[in-house]
């Protein structure tokens, strides 16, 4: 007996190893860069990181990430000028594109469509909502008094439901025992992407929610017009603690899934916003990525998102400096 359970063992650890090396020489293991905060309380990258984000048990998504000096995914530096044309994208994970090769991104493709008039700074990273966009312009004022057009991503029922900037935890998380063990040993991270981890980690969460399942159902109840009113109180507080530059600045937004309340208070106060909804319904190509629950854009439907901000920018902003 104690034979067969010894080589039980030994047969389960060889085949770990060699899960492990398969997953490894093919790269089949979800990759993310390493989070940090850094000295102005922003929640982004430790710049010089290198890799491939995967997606899908197969690599249905393979694309190279570069994470800049400032801390961010991108093909260019951070070095906004005078004389130069630039253009800031602000957002979440939409503009962060892990899901691209960063030298095929949004922005590239925007100065592609310009013909290299401007320069596009891509300021993005997973789970930002708008507080952290308008913390990171603040903290970044210097650079941002030197952008020409800040163009700022927001999904309205998603990016107010706070009124003040705190910073996230997710910098410490990632920096933990448990978060580094998982990043070193590629087959469980291989298992966590094709959701093998996941049910496990998540049941104490699912009894949790079948207890409080009537609470669930109320709150999805919640008057509309009430919550909107919420969001925009929550808007116009973070806009009132960090003002921007009306001038130089829209909100990138899909206006079919933007509650009206948004667009009157932008009407009314001045500011400025960008639908790119349409454009990407018009379409008769598919725009976003496939095995992916959260929707990112694929390649083309960020050609068409690069195409709409470009042709705003060359409206906005080259027409005005001829």
């Amino acid at each position: 007996m104690k034979k067969l359970l010894g080589k039980i063992v030994l047969y389960s650890i060889l085949m770990v190893l060699s899960l492990e090396i398969l997953i490894r020489a093919f790269h089949l293991y979800f990759q993310y860069p390493v989070v940090r905060l850094n000295e102005n309380e922003v929640v982004n990258y430790i710049p010089g990181q290198e890799g491939a984000f995967v997606l899908g048990n197969r690599r249905m998504t393979y694309s190279r990430f570069h994470i800049n000096q400032s801390g961010f995914n991108s093909f260019h530096e951070f070095e906004p000028t005078e004389r130069n044309l630039e253009v800031a994208l602000i957002g979440d994970s939409f503009i962060e594109g892990l899901h691209q090769d960063y030298d095929n991104s949004i922005g590239k493709k925007i100065e592609d469509d310009l013909s290299g008039k401007v320069k596009v700074f891509e300021y993005g990273f997973s789970g930002y909502d708008l507080a952290d966009q308008l913390h990171l312009i603040h903290e970044f004022k210097e650079d941002m008094a030197l952008i020409d057009l800040a163009v700022i991503y927001i999904k309205f029922d998603e990016d107010v439901r706070r009124d003040h900037y705190e910073v996230q935890t997710r910098a410490n998380l990632e920096n933990s025992l448990v978060f580094k063990i998982k990043r070193e040993v590629k087959l469980l991270s291989y298992l966590n992407g094709i959701g093998l981890i996941s049910p496990i980690t998540d049941l104490p969460k699912r009894i949790k929610g079948s207890v409080h399942k009537n609470i669930e159902i109320a709150e999805k109840d919640v008057d509309s017009v009430a919550k909107d009113q919420e969001y925009i109180k929550n808007l116009n507080t973070l806009l009132n603690t960090y003002p921007i530059d009306k001038k130089k600045s829209v909100f990138l937004i899909d206006r079919s899934i933007t509650s009206k309340s948004f667009l009157d208070y932008c009407d009314s106060m001045g500011y400025k916003y960008l639908d790119f909804g349409n454009a990407l319904k018009a379409s008769s190509e598919n725009t976003v990525l496939k095995y992916d629950p959260m929707k990112h854009w694929n390649n083309h439907g960020r050609d068409i998102v690069a195409k709409v901000i470009a042709e705003y920018v060359d409206s906005s902003v080259l027409s005005t400096s001829n």
